[in-house]
């Protein structure tokens, strides 16, 4: 049987394809036993004007799994439904629209909907849909007062309770099918999506503990070497370092994959920079609670960690207290960040852009890499202007 279910399917059937040609095949099968069995019970009742349109339909329904073979499921379908369309319109005329026959249009544009409700094969839905619409109005409208074959009053009590009843049937028992698939769906969406996210998180913590481990080879490393140039690279190493491994961290612990709260960030960025600096500088952080996407976080928390650690580095004066000001918000789908120092400052304006620097070129690389505006200027100190569009701009209430 379940080679039956399979006819038509194909290597590169993706899950819904596959589904759809084993319904189609296993309805095809029912539909042929259940046009048998009225076919019986209306012999039975002596009812034979609708026997040459059943044993036309019985001759037509093993076509449906030998379409899905050679043309596919789209071919299948339009066949399935348009024999289900033929037998009700032709029911309908021969006894007549007060038979209520038609009434079995219902379930059968249920199961349409439900078998190609999708995008992909929305043209076909349309198509397929247009026919049974055009037929309803025929048969309410034009064809209302015809009757081919007369019925008895006897015949009358027995086909339209039958009418009534199989079509309501069929109607409850597909909308409980719809809704049992949904919940399956609902059930199975939300596993792959619980799963994704332990992946996620588990990826995170990995990334987050070797970036520690990179982070603490640094200081063993700093600890063997007396050499100040030394000393200072492998500080910025691990400066740079701990600011990638801060957002896997915050990642890690918040369960969040697509957005980072920039506020919370910035705060335990400008902690550890103020703890491993000696706390010689005031700091003073003025944001917004912003969202920022994953992709820009990192090089936006590797931007301020250069800039930052510059500060603290070359804006000291003997006789004044360092002291930073940074200043985050959202403005017009923009995310706008200032640092700024007391400090001297830079002499020339030149001095910057034709720095060679690995700290400069980092700037300016990661401000190409997210499409962002980087400006500066002398202003009581040195300014420092970045400003990147935010792809998913959301603000926290």
């Amino acid at each position: 049987m379940n080679t039956y279910f399979n006819i038509g399917v194909r290597p590169n059937y993706v899950t819904w394809e596959i589904n759809l040609t084993r319904k189609l095949n296993f309805l095809s099968l029912v539909g042929f036993f259940n046009i048998s069995l009225t076919l019986i019970l209306f012999e039975y009742m002596q009812l034979h004007a609708l026997t040459p349109y059943f044993i036309v339909i019985l001759c037509l329904a093993p076509f449906v799994p030998l379409l899905n073979k050679w043309f596919g499921y789209l071919a299948a379908t339009h066949l399935f439904f348009i024999m289900g369309a033929f037998i009700i319109f032709s029911a309908s005329y021969v006894y007549g629209f007060n038979s209520l026959i038609a009434l079995f249009y219902f379930p059968l544009i249920l199961t349409l909907i439900q078998f190609i409700g999708r995008k992909e094969t929305l043209k076909h839905l349309i198509i397929l849909l247009l026919v049974y619409f055009v037929s309803i109005i025929v048969l309410s409208t034009f064809l209302y007062d015809h009757i081919t074959t007369t019925l008895s009053a006897k015949d009358i009590r027995f086909i339209q309770p039958f009418s009534i009843i199989i079509s309501f049937f069929s109607t409850l028992v597909l909308l409980l099918m719809v809704t049992w698939e949904n919940l399956k769906q609902d059930a199975e969406i939300r596993s792959v999506l619980r799963e994704k996210e332990l992946l996620l998180a588990e990826l995170n913590h990995r990334v987050k503990n070797n970036m520690n481990i990179v982070t603490s080879l640094l200081n063993l490393k700093k600890d063997t070497t007396d050499n100040k140039e030394v000393i200072e690279a492998l500080d910025d190493c691990r400066f740079r370092v701990y600011s990638m491994a801060l957002i896997h961290n915050q990642m890690y612990n918040n369960q969040g994959f697509e957005a980072l709260d920039f506020k919370e960030y910035l705060s335990s960025l400008l902690k550890n920079i103020e703890h491993m600096m000696g706390n010689v500088a005031k700091v003073k952080m003025e944001t917004e609670s912003v969202m920022i996407p994953i992709q820009k976080a990192v090089p936006c928390g590797l931007i301020v960690n250069e800039l930052l650690t510059n500060a603290y580095k070359h804006a000291q004066k003997a006789d004044k207290q360092l002291t930073i000001q940074v200043k985050v918000m959202q403005k017009d789908n923009r995310l706008w960040i200032t640092i700024q120092d007391n400090g001297p400052g830079i002499n020339e304006a030149e001095d910057f852009n034709k720095s060679k620097s690995l700290g400069f070129e980092l700037v300016r690389s990661l401000c190409e890499q997210i499409d962002g505006h980087f400006s500066f200027e002398n202003n009581n100190g040195f300014l420092a202007r970045i400003d990147l569009p935010l792809t998913k701009p959301q603000q926290l209430i």
